[in-house]
């Protein structure tokens, strides 16, 4: 009978030791900001619009581990070629940034400021292909 029991007993104590230390959040002061860029069709000139995010992150093992999702931010003072972005809210209430493409330019400069801290990044978009997501990172200044 204890037999039977064995492996399932060995099983749970297994699991008890390794969740022994569990994930922790990291601070919510952002240490780096990424933006997701689409080029949307719309009117007589295409629209620019920009989701910033921060990478969620968990401390796993004392190292910082990346790639649990994003989490969406709102950021003051957004601007696209020094143009400030039009805030407006998705159909999820998340904050996006538009600018009309015919501001975009062969370099382009995007920043913005988190929490007091600014942040900018530079890359080239193709205005023609709508729809197609760019996803850079803005780097602290």
């Amino acid at each position: 009978m204890i037999l039977r029991w064995l492996p399932i007993l060995l099983f749970v104590l297994a699991s008890v030791g390794c969740a022994s230390k569990p994930a922790a959040p990291l601070k919510s002061e952002p240490s780096e900001l990424m933006a997701d860029i689409l080029v949307r069709p719309g009117g007589e000139v295409p629209s620019i619009e920009i989701t910033f995010y921060t990478p969620i992150s968990e401390i796993l093992n004392d190292k910082e581990s990346k790639g649990f999702g994003k989490k969406v931010v709102a950021v003051q003072n957004a601007q696209f070629n020094g143009s400030p972005l039009t805030e407006e809210t998705n159909l999820s209430k998340q904050p996006i940034y538009k600018i009309g493409a015919d501001k975009a330019a062969a370099r382009n400069v995007i920043s913005a400021n988190v929490e007091g801290k600014l942040f900018e990044s530079t890359t080239m978009l193709e205005t023609k292909l709508m729809n197609k997501l760019t996803s850079i990172v803005l780097e602290p200044k």
